[in-house]
């Protein structure tokens, strides 16, 4: 059984995170800027790291899409170039 498969989260674990209402996960992101650039390459780390611990292709959708549907609230947008 790999370490995967033997672990059970706990009720506080951080897929609270990822549930927090939308204010809350704008709210606590806004300040920081993320680009898209940047979060392309966390869901990158993200992917490798699942990758080297074993994860199983299912699971990793599962939470890929959980954390991808939190794209919007931490993505900045970007500025409107005036136009020369």
């Amino acid at each position: 059984m790999s370490d995967w498969a033997a672990f059970t989260p706990s009720p506080r674990s951080s897929m609270t995170l990822l549930t927090a209402s939308w204010s809350t996960r704008y709210e606590s992101h806004k300040e920081m800027k993320i680009t898209a650039g940047e979060w392309e390459a966390f869901m990158d780390d993200l992917r490798q790291t699942l990758d080297k611990f074993g994860v199983p292709a299912p699971e990793q959708a599962e939470l890929k899409a959980i954390v991808e549907s939190t794209r919007a609230d931490i993505v900045v947008k970007p500025e409107a170039t005036p136009a020369s």
